[in-house]
């Protein structure tokens, strides 16, 4: 038997490993690189300095050219608010929600947002322990109660303000904390019409 064939042998012997593993990717996760990537373009990186050294950072997305959405808690309005390195014009906090809005200068792609339904494939954009480029996880959208949704994606310190997208990108809610024991975490979302309600 020729040497390549033993090689050929292990890749068929491989192939249905690696055709599941696609199938689960393309049913599971239903997202396309493309749509992913089209998202990302609406992300921001949120950091707040205060002058007693306190530091807060995570993810926004962007809702309108120069409007960013964010988890209220990684704001306060008397201390330095950054979205990627640009300084905030003006923060505003929910009263009712964990949400913030930061106000910038520099016109940047936004996001549409969507409503939610129950199952569908979700992915959100978060800074996971600080990363400030962001990256993308994925996963489905388990639960929904009025304002409040759970995703299975494991979120960690930093994923707070994350947008949560659709398969079709749409923007469904964002990340204001997370659920569960000290080694999976899942995602606590704020949905998108409650985003919209605030607005």
């Amino acid at each position: 038997m020729p040497h390549y064939m033993k090689y050929l042998t292990r890749i068929l012997a491989l192939a249905p490993k690696i055709v599941s593993v696609l199938l689960f990717c393309a049913v599971t996760l239903g997202q396309s690189p493309r749509t992913v990537a089209k998202a990302a373009k609406s992300y921001g990186y949120v950091a707040t300095i205060c002058k007693d050294g306190e530091e807060r950072s995570g993810a926004g997305t962007y809702i309108a050219p120069t409007k960013v959405v964010t988890a209220g808690h990684l704001v306060n309005p008397r201390c330095l608010t950054t979205v990627s390195g640009e300084k905030a014009e003006r923060v505003v906090q929910s009263t009712k929600y964990d949400l913030a809005f930061i106000f910038v200068a520099k016109p940047h792609v936004f996001a549409t947002m969507s409503t939610a339904e129950l199952f569908q494939p979700i992915f959100y954009i978060g800074a996971p322990l600080g990363i400030a480029h962001g990256v993308a996880r994925f996963g489905r959208l388990i639960y929904i109660r009025g304002s409040i949704g759970i995703g299975d994606a494991t979120t960690v310190s930093g994923d707070s303000g994350a947008g949560v997208f659709n398969d079709s990108g749409k923007l469904i809610g964002i990340v204001t904390g997370r659920v569960g024991d000290e080694v999976t975490y899942l995602s606590l979302i704020l949905m998108s019409d409650a985003i919209r309600s605030s607005n």
